[in-house]
């Protein structure tokens, strides 16, 4: 049983309420409490742990409790469970886990998410999952694995990821992240998640960042806002590689997270013999300084008297110099088309974008234009019809005021994406490249939008 108590301001303490079990099977553990502007509308995603055995095997089990209040925390409704462990299951492990939640809610109180950490499928790792209501906690959706990006992997061994953050943009829009892992280096993706449609709109590899201070072990993010709408990640990476020295970064983003803002190094650690990392939180509501909890001396050495706190200044994050532009282009892909013209589209986000140039080349010319703007942060090229058998090859360049280059695809100039005009008898044509011609899928500004929960990463395309 878990208890909560309410603090008035004249420092009087009610009486500590208590949260019921009303199946009379758990113990309960990790509370995360959402309320109202007028303090009467109350929630509670707590995580429940049991123990059975099936088949002789002891399975421990982690379900996802839920817990409502209409009167301010004096009366509760009975418990509900919102997402069952045995949804969450993996060979590798005797766990059928959904654990650690987080509870989130809009501000008119109908829409409610909780994100909780979990286990994949198959594979190695750890991951997320997410459960919705959109009726203030009365009926609940199916809860599920948070979306992977494609070429990337749950982290393996990265039980980070069964603490999750995120925070509510709008009434509508969630934006949260995960990590996963490209090759032992765990990466943050945030995502963005409109809660009306059910949809992952947008993902973002959002560190580790483009900098040399930086080396893509990000871990422990938390996420806050302000009055503004802007968001705020803070996140423990290492910031120096020999000795393993690790620090906090914050990262802005002021659109939702169509862009996010260079890093911010706002403290440095202390350098231990295990090379762990130090635990952070970012406060919340983050006003005119945002304030991050955080341990200089590693995760093994939390056990001292070595917590600190810092501040940071939300707008200094955001002036120009510190802003790269974000670029998203979906590949073309082949086609049996010899007339033409093959337009190639782009999305390019920044606040000081000076230039949007399109190069495509064949065999025998190079040919380099600007790019159309066709409405907000949507461009677009053409590239005229070429007979059967051309390979076309092409990439996209952006260029902002604060010298900023961003390449689509990564591994531009020296390989861009893939266009081969076919003959309409071939039915299907592997080009032996990797999928988008890309064979870096974290190259600087690559973004794919395509998810594919739980798939490996494909070794060629095949085009109709």
């Amino acid at each position: 049983m878990h208890c909560i108590s309410h603090i008035l301001l004249s420092g009087v303490w009610w009486y500590p309420v208590p949260l019921t079990d009303t199946l009379d099977e758990y113990g309960m553990r990790f509370g995360s409490i959402a309320v109202s502007g007028d303090g009467q509308f109350v929630v509670i995603a707590a995580q429940g742990n049991y123990t059975r055995i099936t088949d002789g095997d002891t399975i421990e089990v982690r379900d996802i409790l839920f817990f409502r209040s209409l009167d301010g925390g004096t009366s509760w409704e009975p418990m509900r469970v919102i997402a069952y462990g045995d949804s969450f299951t993996n060979p590798r492990e005797p766990l059928h886990l959904a654990e650690s939640p987080t509870i989130y809610m809009s501000s008119d109180c109908k829409n409610i998410v909780v994100t909780f950490g979990s286990i994949p499928p198959v594979g190695p790792g750890w991951c997320m999952g997410i459960v919705v209501s959109t009726d203030s906690g009365v009926t609940w959706q199916q809860a599920k694995h948070f979306p992977l990006v494609e070429g990337a992997t749950w982290a393996d061994e990265n039980w980070w990821a069964r603490h999750p953050r995120g925070v509510m943009v709008n009434d509508d829009v969630f934006y949260c992240f995960a990590y996963q892992d490209k090759v032992g280096c765990n990466r943050l993706v945030g995502f963005r998640y409109r809660i009306s449609t059910d949809t992952w709109e947008d993902y973002w590899f959002i560190a580790p960042p483009r900098t040399d201070i930086a080396y893509g072990e990000a871990t422990l993010a938390t996420m806050g806002r302000d009055a503004l709408g802007r968001i705020f990640v803070a996140v423990q990476d290492w910031y120096s590689p020999a000795p393993l020295d690790y620090g906090i970064f914050v990262f802005g983003s002021d659109n939702a997270g169509d862009y996010w803002t260079a890093p911010m190094l706002v403290s440095e650690g202390v350098a231990c013999d295990t090379g762990r990392t130090m635990a952070d939180e970012m406060a919340e509501n983050v006003g005119d300084q945002g304030l991050i909890i955080y341990n200089p001396m590693g995760w093994w050495e939390s056990f001292e008297d070595s917590l600190r706190l810092i501040h940071f200044e939300p707008d200094s994050l955001f002036v120009p110099t510190m802003t790269t532009p974000n670029v998203m282009s979906i590949p073309y892909g082949n086609t049996y088309d010899t007339v033409g013209p093959y337009v190639i589209t782009a999305e390019i986000r920044d606040n000081n974008l000076t230039a949007a140039t399109f190069t495509y080349a064949t065999a025998t010319e190079t040919t380099t234009v600007d790019m159309e703007n066709i409405g907000g942060a949507n461009y677009q090229a053409e590239i005229p019809g070429y007979p059967v058998d051309t390979r076309i090859e092409y990439y996209v360049k952006v260029e902002d005021a604060d010298d900023n280059v961003v390449y689509v695809p990564g591994t531009a100039p020296e390989a861009g994406c893939a266009i081969l005009v076919l003959p309409n008898t071939v039915i299907r044509y592997d080009d032996g490249l990797p999928a988008y011609n890309i064979t870096n899928p974290w190259g600087d500004g690559f973004i794919s939008r395509r998810f594919e929960p739980f798939a490996t990463p494909e070794t060629g395309r095949w085009y109709r």
